[in-house]
Order: structure tokens, then sequence, then C-alpha cells
């Protein structure tokens, strides 16, 4: 992350993260608060209890499965997702654009462009890793996070509610989006309040280097 930032010249900054990027995003702020005023989190970066040895593929489900799979074209894979429970009836063009973004290779064995072995090793972490697990209790700046209603699979509860989320440090703001799961905030009206929120750690940011 922080190769990204001095590849374009940026000092400092708020970053968002969504899902694993999340966890991403409280990392690079603990290990570099020099360089990140602000985080927001959408449903990710808090990490949960789970049974020991669970696999990031029980995690998930169909979104891990693909990675073994070839697709004939691009409709193929947008059938795929469409069958989805997490996309169906929230097709429009930014999930369009959001799905064909990670598909890679030539007609007609077209496949997702991750790796599934570093889906694995940094699932692993996700889930286990005490540094990524630990982030979000000591991060040096101000933090928001939005978590969805609904999970991976449109299913209620997701992967938060008020009950989980009541071990994170008192000064991280929370913000439920009631009509989301895991996926739609990249792509649904909800979107547009990621960006109010960025504008927000944007502006405070902005503010508390003009006070100092």
């Amino acid at each position: 992350m922080v190769a990204v930032l001095d590849s374009h010249g940026v000092r400092r900054t708020v970053l968002v993260g969504h899902s694993m990027g999340a966890f991403v995003a409280c990392l690079a702020a603990v290990r570099h608060p020099d360089r990140v005023s602000g985080l927001l989190l959408v449903d990710g970066g808090y990490g949960l209890p789970v049974p020991p040895e669970t696999d990031i593929e029980a995690v998930l489900g169909p979104a891990m499965a693909r990675l073994r799979m070839t697709f004939e074209d691009p409709d193929h894979y947008r059938r795929f997702w469409r069958g989805h429970p997490a996309f169906e009836g929230r097709w429009n063009t930014w999930t369009d654009h959001y799905v064909l973004r990670d598909l890679a290779g030539e007609p007609p064995a077209m496949r997702s462009a991750c790796d599934e072995e570093a889906v694995r090793t940094d699932g692993a972490q996700v889930l286990a890793d005490p540094d990524a697990l630990e982030a979000i209790h000591r991060l040096p700046c101000p933090a928001r996070l939005l978590w969805t209603a609904r999970g991976l699979m449109d299913e209620s509860p997701g992967l938060y509610t008020p009950e989980r989320l009541a071990g994170l440090p008192e000064d991280l703001a929370t913000v439920e989006l009631p009509d989301d799961n895991h996926y739609s905030p990249l792509f649904s009206p909800t979107a547009a309040l990621v960006a109010e929120h960025v504008t927000d750690l944007v502006r405070a940011a902005e503010e508390g280097r003009a006070e100092g």
C-alpha cells in the first residue's frame, strides 16, 4: 500500500478498504502512521472468532470456487455472477464493470484474474494472523466502519451485528448499512454514502493539519 502511495507521490491520505482490503488498510495505518490520516473500513477490518482450521473456501463459497473455473466469454461470466445471491436483483452498469474487471484471458477459456494460492494465504491471515486481527485496536488515526446487515450470500445477519461489534474501540464510529450485503456497497446507491464518508474524513484531516 505504501509502495502505491509512493508511486503516485502521495505523502499522506485517507485509505478506504473493503472486506480484506479493510484489514490491509488497518495494518498500513498501524505500520506507517505518518502516511495515513484516516480510514474508512467497509464491512471488514474487524476479525471475529472462527473455529480452528477454518478454510477460506468455507467463508467465501462460490466466489472462491470460481478461481478453478473457466468461462467461454464475458457473458458466461456475467451469468455466473448474476446467479450469485448477493447480486440477484442488484445488477447495473457498475456491477457489470466490477465483475468484468476480474476477468482475464481469452475466449473460450477465460478465468478470474485472482490467484487461488494468494487468496488462501491472505485469507488465512485475515482469519488467524495476530497482527491483522489486532490492527483495528491500535489505529493511530480517525476511523469509521460501515457494516452491512446482510452477508456474502445475502444472508441475514451478515458478518457483523451490534453485538459482535461490541468489542471495538469506543472511538471507532460504526454505521449500519441496512439495505446492503457484503458486496453491494461498491455498486449500489450506497456507494454515494461511502463517498460522503471519505469526503468527511479528508476534510477532517485537512482541518487538523490547518490547526496544527
